[in-house]
């Protein structure tokens, strides 16, 4: 894999921002507005809804911005990689690299988006339901649910995670021990989980138990799935699988 030296990490991080940057303003400008009737229940928006989306693309970027910097900080050092984004940003040839994802990324895609057919079809009935009038755009599933979260949720919270771990219990000699990096993706594939309640419960107008207990499991082993594939292959193979589930799944959810 390429490796991004210290010269070309800003530049990384400039262009994994922007990238997830393109999921923000897609839900910013077309999934708020059709969101913000449910979410009021008939109150007036205290704001315009201008200043409203400004604030909400304020803060998303905000949150990138530090996602995005704690893995250049972290990543390299544990032995994860972005070794598509690395090459463009260096100059180096990027087919290599498309080419070992390809594989493991199109396996992991269609298998996951079997198990998310499932999951939409013989999950809670109050799940179920709500998923058969909720279509949002494939360009808001690629850009948002892809991108967006995987340098959200892969980049910076499982390279964070895995460095804290790699300096508590190996004092951050050597490369992480097997056992650390599983830790890493177990954690942060159930807080992967945990962050899709709060829009399910404006999606549903609120949680029951069952509801939660099978998001954040069905989240967390699709999660697992993608951190594994970032752990062994890089960012770019985690984000085609998860582009592959999220295409199989609107194809025949629309169906």
């Amino acid at each position: 894999m390429s490796v991004a030296v210290p010269s070309t990490r800003p530049k990384l991080g400039l262009a994994l921002w922007v990238a997830g940057m393109l999921g923000f303003s897609l839900i910013t400008f077309t999934v708020l507005p059709d969101l913000l009737p449910t979410i009021l229940q008939g109150r007036e928006l205290p704001f315009p809804i201008w200043a409203i989306s400004t604030l909400g693309l304020l803060q998303a970027a905000i949150l990138l911005a530090v996602a995005v910097w704690a893995g250049v900080a972290t990543a390299h050092s544990v032995g994860l990689r972005a070794p598509v984004f690395e090459s463009v940003v260096g100059g180096t040839p990027v087919l290599p690299h498309l080419k070992q994802a390809f594989a493991p990324g199109l396996g992991f895609g269609l298998l996951v988006g079997v198990f998310l057919l499932c999951a939409n079809t013989y999950g809670p009935e109050a799940w179920v339901q709500s998923q058969a009038g909720y279509y949002p755009s494939l360009a808001v599933r690629i850009f948002y649910g892809v991108v967006t979260e995987e340098v959200l949720l892969r980049w910076g919270l499982l390279s964070t995670v895995l460095w804290v771990l790699w300096r508590i219990f190996q004092k951050g000699r050597c490369t992480p021990r097997s056992y650390l990096p599983w830790i890493a993706i177990i954690l942060s594939a159930l807080l992967f989980g945990l962050a899709h309640l709060p829009a399910v419960s404006i999606q549903l107008g609120g949680l029951t138990g069952s509801v939660a207990v099978f998001i954040v499991g069905a989240n967390a082993i699709t999660g697992i799935a993608f951190g594994w594939l970032y752990w062994r292959y890089g960012l770019e193979t985690a984000m085609i699988a998860h582009a592959l589930a999220h295409i199989v799944n609107y194809a025949f959810s629309a169906a």
